[in-house]
């Protein structure tokens, strides 16, 4: 895999370094456990900024905690179907309305599960290659 990463040029290029930094070419379960909680964690402290800007703008007085950004976050880490009503409950108790608003959790959210399922993925093939007969 490093002799074919050295071969490409470009996109390809990136994309083998990234399958490199990230899962080790598939091969280790522990790397993307490690940049996938750390997205988690980015993301979460994301919609917490959001949320709070969105209820209390730049003022504090009347201004009030839902702590339901932390279920949204963590219902967005595991994307399953059928999750996606909770999802919808808990963004409602914390999310303004706006156009703004609803594009920046759109956009969020995406990006939320496509790291979730990539990481899902990176660990299922590392788990495939370390039970692979050889």
């Amino acid at each position: 895999m490093e002799e074919e990463t050295l071969r490409e040029t470009g996109l390809k290029r990136l994309l083998f370094q990234a399958y490199k930094t990230f899962s080790d070419y598939g091969f280790s379960i522990t790397r993307p456990l490690k940049y996938g909680g750390l997205a988690v964690l980015v993301l979460t402290a994301l919609y917490g900024l959001l949320s709070w800007l969105g209820q209390c703008g730049l003022s504090v007085q009347a201004c009030h905690f839902a702590p339901q950004w932390l279920e949204f976050s963590l219902l967005q880490t595991l994307p399953l179907p059928g999750l996606d009503k909770l999802s919808e409950a808990a963004s409602k108790a914390f999310w303004p309305q706006g156009a703004w608003w609803s594009f920046g959790l759109s956009a969020l959210v995406i990006l939320h599960k496509t790291l979730s399922l990539a990481v899902l993925f990176l660990i299922g093939l590392a788990l495939r290659n370390l039970f692979k007969l050889k």
